[in-house]
């Protein structure tokens, strides 16, 4: 571990090293202050002259503007918004379940009903294996 002193003697030389270059930097801004001024402008200048920046009329009248062409087409409709993302069903048919009569669970080994499948907007029917339409109606109610 460093001595606190010579911590100290070094965070005393970084903040020499930086007031340094900051009394550098002031001095090149003082000599070259008029150079940078001069270049700015002109750059400004040039700038400001290729580009047109004179206000539009807010509601220009067809008179007004020869560019305009009433036989233009009307601009395409945007287009539709993209499908909803599929979310992955959470739920799964476990034939061990009931002593061996079996029935749905969730993903994280909970037994579930077959209303809590459907307050999750899911189709319970689809989970479940082929089955005589007796059982299935059963399971189902």
């Amino acid at each position: 571990m460093a001595h606190p002193r010579h911590r100290a003697q070094s965070m005393t030389e970084y903040i020499i090293i930086v007031g340094l270059v900051a009394i550098g930097l002031m001095g090149a801004v003082k000599l070259f202050g008029g150079q940078l001024e001069g270049l700015f402008g002109r750059a400004s200048q040039k700038l400001s002259s290729e580009v047109d920046v004179t206000p539009t009329p807010e509601d220009p009248s067809p008179e007004a503007d020869p560019d305009s062409d009433e036989d233009d087409p009307p601009p395409p409709p945007p287009p539709p918004p993209p499908p909803p993302l599929a979310v992955e069903n959470p739920f799964e048919w476990d034939p061990a379940a009931h002593n061996g009569t079996g029935g749905f669970r969730h993903r994280n080994g909970a037994y579930v009903s077959v209303e809590d499948i459907r307050e999750a907007g899911f189709d319970p029917s689809t989970l479940l294996p082929p089955m005589d339409s007796e059982r299935r109606a059963e399971l189902l109610r």
